[in-house]
């Protein structure tokens, strides 16, 4: 059952988050089709997946599949990166859809619902998922119609079903939540953050939800032993070790590597400050809070906490407080809800007006944090002479961005560090970012005058020779020769952004 409300409040909020919606979604494939080229640390990542699927019919690199196979599908009607662009700005900038779903399941009046919506939609956060990190924002848009499809699941009370209507009423949800596993894992821990207090709630009072429930953690298990590599692998839950600091920071920043904070419009704040305001709003007006909610409030006070680690980049704690919009908005809809049931003020107008001021005031395109193509050195990458690349070549690129790229354009197994790879295998390559002075004379050396058995460094752009430089094993060794004893140390480890 959804809140009560007039038929046209239920429509016009309805039309007003698809618009909102479909708008996003066009800018943001605008700004990604600017580049002729994919855009984000990860762009071509999702092509190469695409690639494989078409030719061989399998993924290059161990994941969940549910993103490249759309991916996929839409390479179908055009090419391989176009088809990826279109479903990163298409899944993620549709998130307001579920969201508002599940706000109308949850029995909140239509405005406030799409008021939070369109704070969804709008949020920095998942206009930067749109490059950055694609699969986990449209995984995360799949999770959030698995919980509208879950809360969806739960109609009429159990007595008055038939065994096919009850049946109807999991195999949605189920499916729904397979859906969102296939997605990602990230996003499918979100679901479990939000779903799990209200099935737990559910599960005491209902047999049928603790059958349910047991029988999906089951299937979870399941799908998790028999894909590992694709979900929960003790690679996987390696970040939770350095989630937490014993240095707090008060920080609403999402990323604080030590140089520029990302905070994405404060959307951390913002979603604890909504959950603290939900909290209350169910205390001092006595409004009845869903589980949903209150898992919703829990997930954004605690990511909010300031023992969250977010100087590691590609650490935990900044992935979790990316996606600190999506509690913030449920939070943000039951906090207006109950107001507006005690401020008969707060009608449609002025709900209509907090949409407009989210949607003009709010950034309409990805910009901080996103890493955008490098011209030259993907030009120089391209000109990788043949001769370098051999069938059991590695090649060792400490820019991720880069690594990708190598493995796009030509097709050779591609690494950020040299661990693992046998020393005759290793091509590496060096951008002008990760050389020294004293290093970059050492190449012009060696390369104007190569010493015996060590074979000369190659400049893959004539024109730029120091943007992008390919050095055998034996030549990294004996540069590394040529350098002082300090700065020898920390190249040879190979320091990676």
């Amino acid at each position: 059952m959804v809140a009560r409300s007039q038929p046209w409040d239920q429509r016009a909020a309805w039309a007003v988050v698809t618009i909102v919606c479909l708008a996003s979604a066009w800018l943001r494939f605008r700004f990604l089709a600017d580049f002729e080229t994919p855009v984000g640390i990860d762009g071509y990542y999702y092509p190469i997946q695409v690639r494989s699927l078409s030719e061989s019919g399998n993924l290059y690199y161990p994941s969940a599949p549910l993103v490249p196979w759309l991916m996929w599908l839409a390479s179908a009607f055009t090419d391989p990166i176009t088809g990826c662009k279109l479903v990163a700005a298409l899944g993620t900038a549709t998130i307001g859809l579920p969201v508002l779903g599940v706000c109308r399941r949850l029995e909140l009046a239509p405005w406030p619902s799409a008021a939070a919506a369109v704070m969804a939609t709008t949020s920095g956060s998942s206009l930067y998922l749109s490059v950055e990190f694609a699969k986990s924002g449209v995984g995360l848009t799949v999770a959030m119609f698995a919980l509208w499809a879950v809360l969806a699941g739960q109609g009429r009370p159990a007595a008055h079903k038939s065994a096919r209507e009850s049946l109807k009423s999991w195999a949605l949800p189920l499916i729904a939540v397979l859906a969102a596993v296939l997605a990602h894992k990230l996003a499918t821990a979100v679901l479990v953050i939000l779903a799990a207090p209200m099935v737990v709630a559910k599960a005491r009072r209902s047999r049928r939800w603790l059958i349910g429930s047991i029988a999906a953690v089951v299937a979870l298990a399941v799908v998790g032993l028999l894909m590992p590599e694709r979900f929960l692998s003790p690679a996987a839950l390696s970040p939770l070790k350095t989630m937490w600091t014993w240095k707090p920071t008060l920080t609403a920043a999402i990323y604080d590597p030590g140089g520029q904070p990302l905070s994405f419009g404060g959307d951390v704040m913002l979603a604890a400050a909504a959950a603290v305001a939900a909290l209350i709003a169910s205390w001092r007006l006595q409004f009845r809070t869903s589980p949903v909610i209150v898992g919703a409030a829990i997930f954004a006070l605690i990511i909010a906490l300031p023992f969250v680690n977010v100087a590691d980049t590609n650490g935990l704690g900044p992935r979790l407080r990316l996606l600190a919009f999506i509690p913030g908005a449920l939070c943000t809809a039951a906090a207006l809800d109950a107001a507006s049931r005690r401020l008969t003020w707060l009608g449609p107008a002025v709900f209509l007006g907090i949409v407009a001021g989210l949607v003009f005031a709010r950034p309409r395109a990805p910009g901080d944090g996103v890493v955008v193509p490098h011209p030259q050195m993907l030009r120089a990458l391209a000109l990788m002479p043949d001769s370098l690349i051999g069938p059991q070549t590695v090649v060792i690129i400490p820019d991720r961005q880069l690594v990708f790229a190598s493995v796009w354009m030509h097709r050779v197994e591609s690494r950020r560090r040299p661990e693992g790879t046998e020393p005759q295998r290793r091509v590496r390559l060096l951008p002008a970012w990760a050389t020294t002075p004293e290093l970059v004379s050492a190449i012009r050396s060696a390369t104007a005058q190569p010493a015996p058995g060590v074979p000369a460094p190659v400049a893959l752009d004539p024109g730029q020779p120091l943007t992008l430089t390919a050095v055998r094993e034996p030549t990294w060794e004996w540069l590394l020769t040529q350098v002082p004893p300090a700065q020898r140390d920390r190249l040879r480890r190979w320091p990676t952004p």
